[in-house]
Order: C-alpha cells, then structure tokens, then sequence
C-alpha cells in the first residue's frame, strides 16, 4: 500500500511540474584545483553542494598540473579538475579517451537563473574547445589580454590613447624621443604575453575570423601570406627605432610589470589580471587603464580582443560523476560569481558584469573597464597554440628572436611557415579544425 501511495504520489509530482530530486548513491566528490596566484574559486559551490549532502576532499595547488598527472596515468582521478592548459595538454588527453564527453552539462540549469551553463559559461571559449563535434571542456574563468596605460602618466605629456596603427606609431615616435621612457614592453621569458599585441594585427590586416580560423587550422601558406608578413614587418619596425624596453627579453613577467609601475613603460602587454597580481606596488597616483590594441588602419574598423581562461575536465575514470551537475549548476550562478569577485578578483563569467552592482564593485576598476571594452569589440580565443605543444614552443622562441632583432620579419615568416608544414605533413600528431 504505501509503495502504491509513493508511486501515485510521485506521479501526480510530475505531472504537476515539479522536479524529482535525482538520488544519489556516492557522496564522496574529489576536486583538484589550480590554486596559484588569484586563490580559491570553488568554495561557493561546495557549500551549495554540502547542504545537499556531499562531501568534499578537495586540492588547491598552484602545482594542480604536477599532481593531476600521475594520478590520471595511474587510473586514480579526481572527480573534477581544473589545470592550467599552459602546463597540461588537455587536447591530448582527449584523444586518448581520458575526459568525459559532457555536452549534457551544458543543457544544466544554473541555479538562480532561467539560463542554461552553455549560454552562461564563456560559451565563446566552450564552443570553441569542442573537439569532434562535442564537448570536453568548460571554461574555470575568463581573462582578457590586451595593453595597460597609467592615465596619470598619458596626461601629464599630453599623450592621447592611440586607436589605430599609426596613431600608436606617432605616439611610440614621441615617447622615444621626448623621455625616457620605453614605450612598450611584455616579459620577454614568457613571449606568449606578446600574442595579445600581434594577433591583433594579424587579424586587423587580413579578415578576422577567418584568419584566425587558417591559423588555427595550419592552413598552408598561411605563415608567408600578407597580413602575417606585414604583421611581422611592423614588429621589426618597432624593434628597429627602439620602441620595446631594453633588456626584455630576460625578464620576468613580474619584473617587467615592475617597471610599467615604476614609469619606466608607457604601455604594457598583459591581461586582466595585472592589477591583482601587482596589488601592494602601486603608487597611490598610478591611474591604471585598458587599451584595445591600436592594430587597425582606420578607427571605425573591426578590433581585435584576446580571451582566455583555465579550463575545467571531468576525468573518465572518475569514481563519482553523480555530482557534475550540482557543481556546474552552482560554480556558475551569480552568486559563485559574486563571491569569487570579491574574494579573488577574478570574473568567472562577464555574463553577470553589466547587471550586477556588487561585481562591479567588488573587482579592480581597470577590470570592469576591460571587460566593458571587450564586449564592445570582437573577442577570440586562439586554439593551435594550445593544440601543438612543441610546434608553440618553436612560435614563442621566434617571436623573441623577431622583438629582439635576431631574426628578421622575413625569416620568422619563413620558419614560421617552415614549422607549420611539418605539424600537417607529420602523421603522428593528432590533427584538429575550427570553423
């Protein structure tokens, strides 16, 4: 009788609307997290998810990758996971079946919301690490790169925000040969901060998306075609007049962002997350602010924001994937986004940005204001980087050799292009397409 009863009861529960609560059977959930630099993103969740009964053992290292490692050889995951993709191959990793296949998490619900995870969580990032038509990856957070200016610095010469090119070349020309000061800079150990300045050239001289795309797809020719020659030729014009800092090369990125601090950089290459990363060394007049990078050759023409962001699997051989839909439900609510915000500095999502007060207070002002201006122009996110591990290696060490004047805008091309044909003519690495 009362099996009977239960049964009509939850029958009458449906048909009225109301959601059955899935049971779950393991509430043991294990979460290895990268934990360096901007600190812990996931504690919201895990409350939302232990008042529901699960319990959590959970890792926060900034060594997440060297952890995860052994542990994912070793047939012993966490549940969920987050490293960083610059320290982990994750494309890699899919193909040897390693991840989950979780397009249902996208079609989640977030809580608080009418809105599912796939149109909340960095769907330009999401849809774009799709590998065979399907989807392994979420997006942990969202980081623009792009170039910083001191306000306070820009006013005291006179000098105006550059829009496009050759208003950047015109100002780069005063700087140099008014002041001291070195008009651009990036760290030079780690030239991937620099993309953010040359990619947008790249796409501001051919076409855009589909540039990116034949980058991104190693398409042949691509390396030697005009707009990357000219994008290239550009920074062998800088290096020549001596725009960059002296001595870049060899420094660090908190080295060189010193120097940005100290007023020895007018304009630094760098990302949204500088001014957490710095706090404590600003001078109380420093006016930090974001500009697009001056690519363009007329300033109505379509401009150009780098993305990117840590990613987030859900290893195959995990012991428990009961609770992947809870986690994705809270880690992407407004509220998750607002205590991250204030705890840690950092945007999960921008979705929430424009409409939400208390985001905006809680993060930098040079933060709201780059995100503003990236939803205002064409944000991409760049693939083949991540896709070819040692094929990137090779792209970064050229890009030093071409800012430092080792090698020429020719002769980077060329290599570049040289680099590119052997990924596509070697049949042991995994070949992946965009667009």
């Amino acid at each position: 009788m009362k099996r009977t009863l239960v049964l009509v009861l939850t029958v009458l529960l449906v048909l009225c609307g109301f959601a059955i609560a899935e049971e779950k059977t393991n509430n043991e959930v294990s979460i290895l997290w990268d934990g360096g630099g901007n600190g812990e993103f996931v504690n919201y969740a895990i409350e939302q998810m232990e008042a529901k009964g699960a319990k959590f053992d959970i890792e926060y290292t900034p060594k997440a990758h060297e952890v995860f490692q052994p542990m994912l050889v070793g047939g012993n995951p966490p549940d969920i996971v987050m490293v960083q993709f610059g320290f982990f191959n994750h494309f890699e990793a899919i193909q040897a079946g390693a991840f989950q296949e979780i397009d249902d998490l996208l079609n989640v619900v977030v809580d608080g919301s009418d809105k599912m995870v796939g149109e909340i969580a960095n769907p330009d990032i999401v849809n774009a690490v799709m590998v065979d038509g399907h989807h392994y990856l979420l997006s942990s957070n969202m980081n623009v790169g792009g170039m910083y200016y001191n306000k306070t610095m820009f006013d005291e010469h006179g000098w105006t925000v550059p829009t496009t090119w050759d208003e950047f070349i015109a100002l780069c020309e005063e700087i140099k040969t008014t002041t001291d000061i070195a008009p651009i800079a990036y760290p030079g150990m780690y030239p991937y901060y620099f993309d953010c300045f040359f990619f947008p050239q790249v796409l501001a001289l051919g076409e855009g998306s589909k540039t990116l795309n034949d980058m991104n797809n190693m398409v042949e020719g691509f390396w030697t075609s005009e707009p990357a020659k000219e994008a290239a030729k550009r920074v062998e014009y800088m290096c020549e007049q001596g725009y960059f800092l002296e001595n870049m090369i060899g420094l660090s990125h908190t080295e060189t962002q010193m120097e940005f601090i100290n007023g020895n950089v007018a304009m630094l290459c760098c990302g949204s997350w500088l001014e957490n990363e710095m706090a404590g060394n600003w001078p109380d007049d420093f006016d930090l602010h974001f500009m697009v990078t001056p690519a363009v050759k007329n300033a109505e023409d379509e401009k150009f924001v780098q993305l990117s962001g840590h990613l987030v699997c859900f290893p195959a051989a995990a012991k428990n994937t009961e609770w992947n839909k809870d986690f994705v439900a809270a880690y992407y609510s407004e509220e998750s986004a607002v205590r991250v915000a204030k705890e840690c500095g950092v945007v999960i999502t921008p979705e929430y940005i424009a409409s939400n007060e208390e985001i905006k207070a809680a993060l930098p002002a040079s933060v709201v204001e780059t995100f503003t201006l990236t939803n205002e122009n064409s944000g991409y996110y760049m693939l083949a980087t991540k896709w070819y591990s040692e094929w990137n290696d090779q792209r970064q060490a050229l890009t030093d050799q071409l800012v430092d004047g080792e090698i020429s805008a020719e002769g980077f091309c060329e290599t570049m292009e040289a680099n590119s044909a052997a990924v596509r003519e070697n049949p042991d690495i995994v070949k992946y397409t965009v667009g």
